[in-house]
Formats: structure tokens, C-alpha cells, sequence
């Protein structure tokens, strides 16, 4: 998942990644990012070896302040003068007042003065340090926008704590309880109480990253979530379980196809949904298609393609439909004719009675 995040077309979804485990290739890649905040944000102290002379050079020479303030970090021998924090959260620019919200070594009494600031990203910063009661986040007047958000730096680094995830998870923080769900492995009580959370998203982020999210919601959000990723919730772990068979004739169309995914279903299955519009590809493709079956479809205009990706079919097959589809594919020498598609999928139906 957050491979993927790392190649969105916003930035604040490729900052987002940054907060998590990445190949240093990616990492690398986010460090030359057109936006400011996500060079500032992917680089670190072991990226900082593995990056080119070159990229080094463009980096240490990065105008924005952003870049500069993540390198200076990254050499404690020369360490960035840090403004009192009273003068930070006083700060004309709204970036240093929501920086200095979020900070621990602000004191707590302090960074409450900015409760009343009069730009939403320093109230929402606010409203997720550690170090506040509930009382005095639900104080806080905070908007939460539209998008994904980067999670608070105490539960990335330490939200698989049972305590913390515990903590987050009963929050009346919207944006800490998905933070929360971002967790790859999280306590079977916490676990339960996101799921039944009021909030879409923390459902849906809980389904996406954690591997104990129960089948049930993950089976719910890629039936009914419409975001451009939903068909990755079929690798969930939980995904595939006995029963989905059920939803061989469900009206939804995801249903039906998640039935093929039923661990206990037979051929007669596969057999029953070869020839439904939206899911018959999938059944074409289905190594418990009879082979008889099989074979036939072979020259079945239409279903020649997914039924030659079906990997039960034999190895000499497999050959014989490679030749002829590099022979369809090569010019005609000399006038010869070359052979059609059609023709393709009728031969291979021969071959593989052969």
C-alpha cells in the first residue's frame, strides 16, 4: 500500500507514504519530488548515503526552506538554531504555527494558544498531539478536509504499541482513529472497535492495511467502496473464505466474481458463471474449469483469450497457442496469408484436442 501512495498524483497522498517503511529506490525517487514538502519530508540519515553526488549537491542547494530544515536535521554536528517556541507559535507563517502545534517539546500550555489560531491546519495539528485529553481536542474547533492526511508522528512510530492503538482507537479524533487503522497488525479489541467505527474511512483504511481487519467488512468495502484501488481488497488475507459461493447469482457484479474466490466451490461454479457478461472472464481463467470445457472455449470466439490464460492448461497447448499467435502476429512474406484471430482461436481448439 504505501508503494503505491508514493506514485499518487497528489502530493500530499506521496508525503503521506513518506511515513512509512519504503525500498530505498522509492524513498530515493520522493526525495527528487517536484513538491517541497515531500523532498523534505522522504529524506532521512540512511536514505542520505544512498542518494547520487548529484542528487546530494541539488539538495544541499534547495531553496526551499522545507529541504533545508530536513538536512539540517540530518547532521546533529551542526545543528539548525531552533526559534523559543513562544516565538514559533507566534510565527507570521502558518507552517511554523502548525509545525510548533504538533511538536512535544512545545509545552502543552503553549501550543493550547493556538486553539484559537485562525488558519484550520494549525488547529487540526493541534488537535492531534499526544499530549491532549479528550476534553481538549473536542475544544479545539478543527475542520477535517477532504483527502487523505499524514498521521501524527507518535502513532507512526509507535502506534503498534497496545497502549497507544488502544488509545487512538477510542479517540473522538476522526483523523486519529484512521491513523490508527494504518497499523499492519493490531489487537483483536481494537480490531473490533474500528470496524464498527461510524466513520467510512476508518473502515476502509482498516480493510486496507490491516491484516486482522475481519472478512466480513473487507467482503463489505469491495462490494460497495468506488475509489479507483477497490479491487486490491481481493489480496486481503481475510478476502477469501468458504461461503462467498453464496453470491454466484448476486445482483452486484463484485459478488459474483468474489464467489470464484471461495476456497471450497467445485467446477459446477465455475460452470454456472462461464457465461455471465461481467464475471465469465474470470471463470475462463479459473484452473477448476473442466478441461473438456476448457478445450471447447478455446475456440469460442470471444473466449479463446482468457480461456488460453487459464493456467490448467497443458504445457503442449500452451506452446501450440505461442506459435500460432507469433504466426498471426508476423507480416505476410511474399502475399501469404497470415491467419486471423478467428482462425487463431479455431486452431488452437484443434491443437488441443490433438
Amino acid at each position: 500500500m504505501p508503494e503505491i501512495l508514493a506514485g499518487d498524483s497528489e502530493a500530499r497522498v506521496r508525503r503521506m507514504a513518506t511515513q512509512w517503511d519504503l525500498p530505498v529506490p522509492v524513498r530515493a525517487r520522493l526525495a527528487e519530488d517536484e513538491d517541497a514538502r515531500v523532498r523534505a519530508s522522504a529524506l532521512s540519515a540512511e536514505l542520505w548515503p544512498q542518494l547520487s553526488a548529484a542528487v546530494c549537491q541539488a539538495l544541499l542547494a534547495d531553496p526551499e526552506p522545507q529541504v533545508q530544515h530536513a538536512i539540517a536535521k540530518l547532521f546533529p554536528s551542526e545543528p539548525e538554531p531552533r526559534p523559543e517556541p513562544d516565538l514559533r507559535v507566534q510565527d507570521p507563517e502558518p507552517a511554523v504555527r502548525s509545525e510548533a502545534a504538533q511538536d512535544p517539546e512545545v509545552p502543552t500550555a503553549l501550543a493550547l494558544q493556538l486553539a484559537e489560531d485562525p488558519e484550520n491546519t494549525v488547529r487540526l495539528s493541534l488537535s492531534m498531539r499526544e499530549d491532549l485529553t479528550e476534553e481538549q481536542r473536542s475544544a479545539i474547533a478543527y475542520v477535517v478536509p477532504n483527502g487523505y492526511h499524514t498521521p501524527p508522528l507518535w502513532i507512526v512510530e509507535r502506534g503498534h504499541q497496545p497502549q497507544i492503538a488502544r488509545r487512538a482507537a477510542a479517540s473522538g479524533h476522526v483523523l486519529l482513529r484512521r491513523s490508527i487503522a494504518m497499523q499492519k497488525h493490531l489487537p483483536a479489541d481494537v480490531v473490533d472497535r474500528l470496524a464498527e467505527d461510524e466513520d467510512f474511512f476508518v473502515k476502509l483504511t482498516l480493510c486496507q492495511s490491516c491484516e486482522e481487519a475481519p472478512h466480513a467488512l473487507v467482503l463489505e468495502m469491495y462490494a460497495h467502496w468506488h475509489g479507483l484501488k477497490w479491487s486490491f481488497l481481493r489480496s486481503h488475507p481475510n478476502f477469501a473464505e468458504p461461503g462467498l459461493a453464496r453470491f454466484a447469482d448476486h445482483p452486484n457484479p463484485r459478488l459474483r466474481r468474489a464467489a470464484l474466490d471461495d476456497p471450497e466451490a467445485g467446477p459446477e461454479l465455475v460452470l454456472r458463471l462461464i457465461d455471465d457478461p461481467e464475471v465469465g472472464c474470470w471463470a475462463l481463467r479459473d484452473p477448476r474449469l473442466p478441461s473438456e470445457e476448457l478445450h471447447q472455449r478455446l475456440g469460442v470466439p470471444g473466449s479463446a483469450r482468457d480461456a488460453a490464460a487459464n493456467p490448467a492448461l497443458p504445457p503442449a497447448t500452451m506452446h501450440r497457442l505461442l506459435d500460432l499467435a507469433a504466426v498471426a502476429e508476423c507480416p505476410s512474406p511474399r502475399g501469404v496469408k497470415t491467419l486471423a484471430v478467428g482462425e487463431v482461436e479455431s486452431h488452437g481448439a484443434e491443437g488441443s484436442e490433438a
